[in-house]
């Protein structure tokens, strides 16, 4: 779903920037975009939420994703909370678009918002080569 300005729900153009609303799962087997959530694009991150270690690594995720420097990325609310704004300066909403539909491994459709929607949110899912007893 696009909004009426044609963003993503998750981004708002914001100065010379962007903000960036997410929702973080901590202690994923990887630090990963795992779809959009609502109105937050959800990021599964390895760190624990421990002294800010999912934080900390939720930033350089981010910088490294979006190809810019760690300063530019920061923690505007939700320091404590899985729900979370970043404003990252200095890039334009359709670059941060195109480069997690790239990370993604989506590339054109992202910016649809139709591309890693999570469909299996809240259900069940068989394990390979398990069974119950």
């Amino acid at each position: 779903m696009i909004s009426s300005t044609g963003l993503p729900p998750f981004l708002r153009s914001q100065g010379t920037g962007v903000l960036l609303s997410v929702k973080v799962q901590p202690r994923a087997a990887r630090t990963q975009f795992a779809g959009i959530l609502g109105s937050e694009l959800k990021i599964k991150v390895a760190a624990p939420p421990v002294d800010g270690a999912a934080n900390e690594a939720l930033v350089e995720f981010l910088a490294e994703v979006l190809g810019c420097p760690r300063r530019a990325v920061t923690l505007v609310r939700g320091q404590g909370s899985s729900h979370k704004v970043f404003e990252i300066a200095g890039i334009t909403p359709a670059k941060v678009v195109i480069r997690i539909a790239h990370a993604d491994g989506t590339s054109g459709t992202f910016g649809q918002c139709a591309v890693g929607t999570d469909e299996n949110v809240g259900k069940k899912r068989k394990m390979p080569g398990k069974t119950r007893r």
